[in-house]
């Protein structure tokens, strides 16, 4: 991680280059954005106060729930946690007593998770017959910043050095202003974008229904490379080290690992069933960590693809995990959320919620959220 010194230098050269403040980094006070930053790794050393030794100690801390359901993991700045409560309402809350600071409605389904940058909370929302939207709202009082209204659905946003970069259902990825939301470039592909991109060294790298990943000039929007059809329409990708990870979502049962600078496939991991892997990947410590519909979580070796553990819940996993300090937390449709040894796949602890686990796991400053289909996002800390 780097020193203070450096942070305050590159704030500087980012307030100055984009003329407005930097994005909220993701550090272990923050998850500011869906699968904790912009490259997507789902993974953090985010809290030193939870460990293998005493993770069996979480409790519920408060659960807040508006009679709608939660399916997006929530974003967690400042010691505010803004979440997305299907089908139409975008809260903030005390991270750490669930008090609520502020609720706004949107026009359609608040589906996505929100991104916080610049003093903004950024939403996606979609719809089923009508235009989606992406939305800025200010951070301390839900009032509306911009709209930007295309195609008839928009996903889980990112946002970059001033722009936000997000796929919607008419085939289309969009770079927007963050500032004002108008239109910076747009980048048309063979099939819809349902994929929250990844951006890694000034590219962006998506996936769309035409089963290919796209990796683009995140400057520009030119293309870099598509990828090979893959088996189904890929899931979220995760970017690390190089390399891009991403799974089968719609089927094939396969994680592929490919070059990030050339999309050329490095290696393929079959589950040996077909099933889906529509757990978009986590990458931590050399490993890549997914779960899939034969009910399994998986860890495999970042460099070969080879199997490492794997470990069997009650149910299909089907949402990304998280991987804090060596555990790596999954949720699963059997109603719990597991904390399981990332090295060995053992398992540490789990609760149930009585309801499938919807959202991935989000960790803060000792504090674990995590949405149910109890209708609440629950918030769970040590005694």
């Amino acid at each position: 991680m780097s020193t203070r010194a450096v942070l305050v230098v590159l704030a500087a050269i980012s307030l100055v280059s984009t003329g407005c403040p930097p994005p909220v980094a993701a550090t272990p006070q923050s998850w500011p954005q869906y699968r904790y930053g912009p490259s997507r790794s789902g993974s953090s050393s985010a809290s030193p106060v939870l460990n293998h030794s005493n993770i069996d100690l979480l409790t519920e801390k408060w659960s807040y729930g508006i009679s709608t359901s939660v399916v997006a993991a929530p974003a967690v700045v400042d010691g505010v946690a803004y979440g997305s409560f299907y089908p139409n309402k975008v809260v903030a809350l005390d991270a750490t007593t669930g008090a609520l600071r502020w609720t706004h409605s949107t026009t359609n389904l608040a589906s996505w998770s929100p991104v916080v940058a610049n003093g903004l909370v950024f939403v996606a929302t979609e719809s089923g017959s009508g235009p989606g939207e992406v939305s800025a709202l200010d951070a301390a009082t839900g009032a509306e910043s911009w709209t930007f209204t295309a195609g008839v659905g928009m996903f889980a946003p990112a946002v970059v050095d001033g722009v936000v970069f997000v796929g919607a259902r008419n085939k289309t990825l969009y770079a927007l202003d963050a500032s004002t939301g108008q239109t910076k470039w747009s980048f048309i592909t063979g099939g819809l974008v349902a994929s929250s991109p990844a951006i890694v060294g000034g590219v962006v790298y998506f996936s769309s229904f035409d089963r290919k990943v796209y990796a683009l000039d995140a400057a520009t929007g030119a293309l870099r490379w598509s990828s090979i059809q893959l088996p189904g329409a890929p899931t979220d990708a995760a970017v690390s080290d190089g390399v891009l990870y991403v799974g089968s979502g719609t089927g094939g049962g396969q994680v592929s690992a490919l070059d990030a600078s050339t999309g050329q496939i490095k290696w393929i991991f079959t589950t040996g069933r077909g099933d889906f892997t529509s757990s978009s990947p986590a990458v931590a410590e050399g490993s890549v960590y997914f779960g899939g519909s034969d009910r399994k979580v998986y860890s495999v070796d970042a460099t070969t693809g080879s199997l490492v553990w794997s470990f069997t819940t009650g149910a299909s996993v089907s949402v990304p995990v998280a991987v804090i300090d060596g555990l790596v937390l999954a949720g699963s449709n059997d109603n719990r959320l597991y904390a399981l040894d990332a090295a060995t796949g053992s398992m540490n602890w789990s609760r149930d919620f009585g309801a499938p686990v919807v959202s991935p796991a989000v960790v803060v400053n000792g504090f674990v959220y995590v949405g149910a289909n109890t209708m609440k996002l629950h918030a769970l800390s040590l005694p």
